[in-house]
């Protein structure tokens, strides 16, 4: 799974031929008639290798100009427009050839490039694209696409699904994006992720390959780029942006379960492919994991009309507490384990009663101890531990989920068989329990 560097990453480092503001670019396919124009701003740039400053921010960002570039299949940048770079940070870059994919913004000091942000979607004719702004994040985003694009891997992702799994601060990935062993294993790390979801919805009969998901998830990523651009907190954008990929996901045709079951697995695919591999793994493996947690809330949410209404309340309220603990952790991996484990507990201890009383209310305490020593056995199939303990690709993770669904129904309908309560649906409980397994598992 080891990804090929691209000779990208030296010029990166090294001037570009420079157009002047007003220049028009030579592309053969140049239509001046239909070009867009870029704008945005530049919040943070990197400091120069060895320099002892940190990133520098706008206002008085140290970027000079701004280059419009077209990623390669191979991973290399070509210029199609530049422009200056305010003193605020904002920059306009007129003349952009219109029907390209896969460009991205790139910010320059002296020369070197300095932060990068992707541009989602298709350049259109006499458009104006406002990506979001250039930051250590999006930088982190756009290096790893195209190392992601050199590896020949760029099918099974897209940059909207990097913005939406890959999420740090810029005091934490100064080191990583000085790094190109990081930086590699960060985007062989997404790669797998995000293969590993392709294969469990095709497995559950979904049609979401990545390419899919991305048609999906457009709006939602220009939308969340202008939130950022407007100034929303990042913490708020990206909420809204996740609640989105999974509103667009279900309407194509995805039930939240199998989201959940994707979700997971790819959390654990990114873990185990970034373990010992960067500074930062803690952080990098989070926000895949609060995805994941949140797609589990939704699966319990969905039922809080239904007739298993106060067990889908106890969940959701569980999952909840979950995420928002895993919010406060310290971010390392240890610490993020450490939470899961603890929600975990709680989780398994609030269902397994709220699962009881709704199976064997006003019943014998003989059924009641049934029902109890039943729920315990469906809440050990719903953890996914043991599962994806090995699950280091996609394959490996897609195989310990295939029969994930069938064994937890297995045990919930030993539960209700125990109970002796013919009305309950089992397939409402069976996802209720799948929600509450607490999260991905992170080794």
């Amino acid at each position: 799974m080891n990804i090929k560097k691209s000779t990208v990453f030296v010029a990166m480092t090294a001037m570009l031929t420079m157009a002047a503001c007003d220049d028009t670019p030579t592309t053969p396919d140049f239509d001046s008639e239909n070009a867009a124009v870029v704008e945005g701003r530049v919040d943070e740039t990197t400091p120069s290798q060895g320099a002892a400053t940190g990133p520098q921010r706008a206002p008085g960002t140290a970027a000079q100009t701004v280059s419009v570039v077209q990623i390669s299949a191979s991973g290399e940048y070509s210029e199609l427009a530049s422009a200056e770079v305010q003193a605020d940070g904002t920059y306009r870059v007129e003349s952009v050839p219109h029907g390209r994919t896969n460009t991205a913004v790139v910010a320059y000091v002296d020369g070197r490039a300095a932060g990068e942000v992707m541009i989602h979607g298709e350049i259109e004719a006499r458009s104006t694209v406002r990506p979001a702004p250039i930051t250590y994040e999006t930088t982190m985003e756009t290096r790893a696409f195209a190392r992601i694009m050199a590896s020949g891997r760029a099918d099974q992702t897209s940059t909207t699904e990097l913005a939406l799994l890959l999420r740090a601060s810029g005091s934490e990935l100064e080191a990583l994006l000085a790094s190109d062993a990081e930086l590699d294993a960060v985007a062989e790390g997404s790669a797998e992720a995000s293969a590993t979801m392709n294969e469990v919805f095709a497995d559950a009969g979904v049609s979401l390959d990545a390419t899919t998901r991305s048609n999906v998830m457009l709006d939602a990523a220009v939308d969340f780029a202008a939130d950022l651009l407007g100034g929303i907190s990042l913490d708020a954008a990206h909420a809204e942006y996740s609640d989105a990929a999974i509103d667009a996901w279900t309407e194509a045709g995805a039930r939240l379960e199998t989201i959940v079951m994707a979700t997971a697995g790819a959390a654990t695919t990114l873990d185990a492919v970034v373990e010992g591999r960067t500074s930062v793994r803690g952080r990098i493996v989070t926000e895949p994991v609060l995805f994941n947690l949140r797609a589990r809330e939704r699966a319990a949410a969905q039922y809080q009309t239904s007739a298993e209404a106060t067990l889908a309340a106890t969940i959701e309220s569980s999952i909840a507490d979950a995420r928002a603990g895993v919010e406060t952790t310290s971010g390392t991996a240890a610490a993020v384990k450490s939470e899961l484990g603890t929600r975990l507990e709680s989780t398994i201890d609030a269902t397994t009663d709220a699962a009881v009383d709704l199976l064997a209310a006003g019943a014998s305490a003989v059924v009641r101890a049934n029902v109890r020593a039943a729920a315990e056995t469906a809440l050990a199939e719903a953890t996914l531990s043991t599962r994806l303990d090995t699950a280091a690709s996609a394959s490996a993770a897609a195989e310990a989920m295939a029969t994930y669904r069938t064994e937890v129904r297995n045990a919930v309908q030993a539960m209700v068989e125990a109970s002796g309560d013919t009305s309950v649906d089992v397939d409402v409980i069976t996802e209720l329990f799948i929600a509450a397994c607490g999260g991905a598992y992170i080794r």
